[in-house]
């Protein structure tokens, strides 16, 4: 009897799976305009094959984040302007009117305001949403999570989609690409994909700078403001209050806070090491 097969066309049938051809290496930058002295950034090193879900959860670990937020990842559209505040305000209203059932009165809807103008981005990955298992939503931002749709943006799931499907596209390689976390504070990190390494199959962060920021703080600019109280040489009734918050109640609180210099620490070893136990 023939013995069984064990290759097909020079490669083995069985034995662990192959990796993939290469890693990315992901620069990932948090509201860099706003978050200064320092900036807050992250280098990492992810597997081609691993879907845009894991890349959330791995950039959750990396930026210290308490993963009680929806999120989402847009690759965004030069072509793009934003509306007047008007035009916004009234196609949020319609948006929200549409998602509690109520038929905006008059409203064309295959010709309102948004509808007319470019996608909003290229290409947007959500989180994907079971009613039936959480009839309020993910997160606690949940509410905000359709106001963040536009008519013309096409949306697939973050966790159906791998890195390489986006990376390696024709129409979104070299643009410009935002993870959004938290739609209440838009904790905007930009991504650029600075090049290529050795498969593996683990997430690893190579490098960074800051600590992570407070979750819930109010958005970048209240981030800054908590640094400028540990700053303060005599802080207000106000400022003491917003370090106890950080200290003691904030979901990734650092009872250490922030002073002297800690704004700059941060530990890789400890990140990497959540990375290999928790992904």
């Amino acid at each position: 009897m023939p013995g069984i097969p064990t290759h097909v066309d020079g490669r083995p049938i069985f034995g662990p799976p192959r990796p993939p051809h290469h890693n990315y290496i992901l620069h990932v930058r948090l509201c860099p305009e706003q978050i200064v002295d320092p900036p807050v950034s992250r280098v990492l090193s992810c597997p081609g094959d691993a879907t845009f879900d894991d890349l959330h959860k791995a950039l959750q670990i990396a930026f210290g984040w308490a993963t009680t937020h929806c999120y989402d990842f847009k690759v965004r559209n030069p072509a793009y302007a934003a509306p007047d505040e008007e035009t916004e305000m009234l196609a949020m209203i319609q948006r929200l009117r549409r998602q509690n059932g109520v038929d905006p009165e008059g409203v064309d809807h295959d010709h309102d305001a948004l509808s007319r103008s470019p996608p909003k981005s290229l290409l947007r990955l959500i989180q994907k949403q079971d009613p039936r298992k959480w009839p309020l939503g993910i997160g606690v931002d949940s509410m905000f999570a359709n106001m963040e749709k536009h008519p013309l943006t096409p949306e697939r799931p973050a966790k159906d989609v791998k890195l390489n499907e986006v990376f390696e596209d024709a129409k979104y390689r070299g643009r410009a690409m935002e993870y959004e976390y938290d739609f209440g504070d838009h904790w905007v990190h930009d991504i650029s994909v600075e090049g290529r390494a050795n498969a593996t199959r683990a997430f690893e962060c190579l490098d960074g700078s800051g600590h992570a920021v407070a979750e819930d703080a109010g958005g970048p600019h209240k981030w800054q403001e908590l640094k400028q109280a540990y700053r303060a040489p005599e802080p207000s009734q106000e400022q003491r209050e917003t370090m106890q918050w950080f200290e003691r109640e904030a979901s990734n609180r650092d009872v250490r806070g922030l002073a002297g210099g800690r704004e700059r620490v941060w530990d890789r070893y400890v990140v990497n090491r959540r990375l290999m136990e928790e992904m």
